[in-house]
């Protein structure tokens, strides 16, 4: 696996954005990459002029130090650090070597067979000749990447293709944070809802649907025709919302009385 760290962060930020989460989405670095042999990860700390440094620049850098030196003492990661330099034109920080240090080791690995199959954690569209080369050396390679934030022609360059769902990056965050943020959950099985009906509507992809009530619970109910029954339950009706949405693709309709 090779991870674009940048983009990796981009969707853990994207998703404590979307669900406004009290604290940030903390990945467990050894779960995410559970299955994987050798893992190499890529990032830029951040760099500042001296003169223009503010404390809280200091912070930021000295905060992605500590995270780099905590995932180098996992078992499987190796890290390979970039450097960053300011946009004259744009302004903000802008990673140097990063993309290219990922090429020459996916490449290198590739000539060598060092490895049958490949996994690329990014949305950069940069990447898109990587993966065309890859390919045509036959080399397996699946994309993970960010929703929402990666170009179809990066998607499609892949021979396989797997999107970073909130559900898969809250499955893969520590306990502390599982702890402190409850998330809805979901079952394929055929036990039925329990409580009121509040709606119900028909989804093209998932026959009828229908929203329950059960106390402080709130239970969403499909029933596709060529599979299991989805099961989606919520303290919180927003996040039960979001959740259908983004994992399932079931929009829910505004109920009378709901903002």
């Amino acid at each position: 696996m090779f991870i674009d760290g940048a983009s990796l962060d981009g969707a853990l930020k994207a998703a404590t954005d979307r669900y406004s989460t009290k604290s940030p989405f903390a990945l467990d670095y050894a779960a995410f990459a559970a299955e994987q042999t050798k893992v190499f990860y890529y990032d830029a700390i951040p760099s500042f002029e001296d003169q223009d440094r503010t404390p809280a620049q200091t912070a930021l850098a000295e905060q992605k130090i500590q995270k780099l030196e905590s995932i180098r003492k996992l078992d499987k990661y190796h890290v390979f650090e970039g450097d960053t330099r300011r946009r004259r034109s744009k302004g903000g920080q802008e990673q140097k070597m990063v993309d290219v240090a990922i090429a020459v080791d996916m490449l290198t690995h590739t000539f060598r067979r060092n490895m049958d199959s490949a996994i690329l954690v990014t949305g950069d569209q940069d990447f898109k000749p990587l993966l065309d080369a890859l390919v045509r050396e036959g080399m397996f390679v699946t994309l993970w990447y960010p929703i929402g934030a990666t170009n179809q022609i990066l998607i499609d360059a892949a021979d396989a293709k797997l999107p970073l769902t909130t559900d898969l990056l809250y499955n893969c965050s520590t306990f502390e944070f599982r702890n402190k943020t409850p998330f809805p959950s979901h079952y394929r099985d055929y036990s039925r809802p329990v409580g009121k009906q509040i709606a119900h509507w028909d989804n093209a992809d998932h026959g009828h649907v229908s929203l329950w009530i059960d106390g402080q619970l709130y239970w969403l109910h499909a029933d596709p025709v060529r599979d299991k029954p989805i099961r989606i339950e919520s303290e919180s009706l927003d996040m039960l919302k979001l959740y259908a949405q983004d994992v399932f693709g079931i929009d829910v309709p505004e109920l009378p009385g709901q903002p």
